[in-house]
């Protein structure tokens, strides 16, 4: 079944970074055009966020992560929803007696967007204002806040590099240790995303250390260091250390198996290096975790096909049917994985409704998909076969 590697391989990811600025009604029309595209909904989200046209880009972010449950770029947009609708939303919300549910959901959205790309944490950052900084570190500040202050300006005027410039000046000032998890942080994230991995995971390490320090004494809930430790991990396997980043991952699910991105990440080693028990009992333990999330059974069954299991894959890519009809990866899988003369139909069925739906980022996957219909079914070929031989 090593013929399934390809295509999955190829499926495109959801991207990082990939607002296309245009024009709105441009933007609302690629939406419905081309509807099953998380990327689509989550331009245009952009787009409306820029109007201040809140409940609309909400709308948008919404059918982004339904498309795409791992999207992180959306997931932060979401956390940052109440604090960018103001203080008069936020009034209003607490004299309804819904400000600290909202703010759980904005929460647990800002962890959905950390586990899926620790980077979008810049976004919290460059919405810092130095009002909000004032009375809580001003007084504690030295020589090093204007340039904190000026790296942050950067940062939201969406210039990375030059936001990493100022927060590395920090890093060689006296007073930088004494300002603790904060200033590593942003360091680390900055260096992260000019990737400069060795200083990054530096700064991680610290970070992780701290924080398993601060849970030992009791001045931090346990396992608050896990995300510091799971994006280190990632950090580790962009930097090229295959095996310590799987250790630190392994060490993430090993103090809390519920970070089931981690199991994610697992899988996806194990299978770049052709190891497919492993990485299937990874993708078990992912839709253990988190069963709520009938992509993870799409994935499931993408592995258990790799691993020869086609009889449960098809099992576990039909539940995933239930829940998941707009998933064109699921279609492709199923046709991929009907190939009994007896599927023919079925086969046929599943491509033709993949190339349907599927969202114009995977062209190459519709070809693929086209060669395969285009193709005649073993019926028709041993009749044309048969009409050719003659009396």
């Amino acid at each position: 079944m090593r013929w399934i590697a390809p295509f999955l391989l190829l499926m495109p990811l959801v991207p990082a970074s990939v607002w296309s600025q245009g024009p709105l009604d441009s933007l609302i029309l690629r939406a419905e055009q081309d509807s099953n595209d998380a990327v689509a909904h989550f331009d245009l989200a952009k787009a409306l966020l820029a109007e201040e046209e809140w409940d609309s880009a909400d709308s948008a972010l919404r059918e982004a992560v339904l498309l795409a449950p791992s999207y992180g770029d959306a997931w932060i947009q979401i956390a940052l929803l109440p604090e960018r609708r103001g203080a008069r939303y936020r009034r209003q919300l607490d004299k309804d007696g819904q400000l600290d549910s909202v703010r759980t959901e904005a929460d647990r959205a800002r962890r959905r967007a950390w586990f899926s790309d620790p980077l979008t944490e810049l976004e919290l950052f460059a919405i810092i204002e130095d009002d909000l900084l004032r009375p809580s570190l001003r007084q504690y500040a030295g020589d090093w806040y204007n340039v904190f202050a000026r790296s942050i300006h950067r940062l939201s005027d969406g210039k990375r590099a030059e936001a990493w410039k100022e927060i590395d000046r920090i890093a060689r000032m006296r007073g930088h240790p004494l300002f603790g998890s904060v200033i590593t942080r942003l360091h680390g994230l900055l260096a992260w995303s000019q990737q400069d991995y060795p200083t990054a995971i530096t700064d991680f390490m610290s970070l992780t250390a701290r924080a398993y320090a601060a849970e030992t004494l009791g001045f931090l809930p346990m396992l608050a260091a896990n995300e510091d430790r799971y994006a280190l991990a990632t950090l580790l396997l962009q930097a090229g250390s295959y095996n310590e980043s799987m250790l630190t991952y392994q060490r993430v699910v090993e103090l809390d198996a519920s970070v089931w991105q981690a199991h994610v990440q697992l899988a996806r080693m194990y299978e770049a290096s052709e190891m497919w028990p492993e990485a299937v009992a990874e993708r078990r333990a992912a839709v253990a975790v988190n069963p709520d999330d009938a992509s993870l059974l799409v994935e499931l069954g993408g592995t258990l096909l790799n691993a020869g299991e086609r009889a449960e894959a098809l099992q576990v890519l039909r539940e995933a049917e239930a829940h998941l009809p707009r998933d064109p990866r699921l279609y492709l899988l199923l046709g991929l994985a009907l190939t009994e003369p007896d599927e023919a139909a079925s086969r046929r069925a599943a491509l033709t409704h993949f190339v349907a739906i599927a969202p114009s980022r995977m062209a190459p996957q519709v070809s693929a998909a086209r060669a395969i219909l285009d193709q005649p079914s073993p019926a028709t070929a041993a009749r044309d076969s048969s009409d050719s031989s003659g009396p």
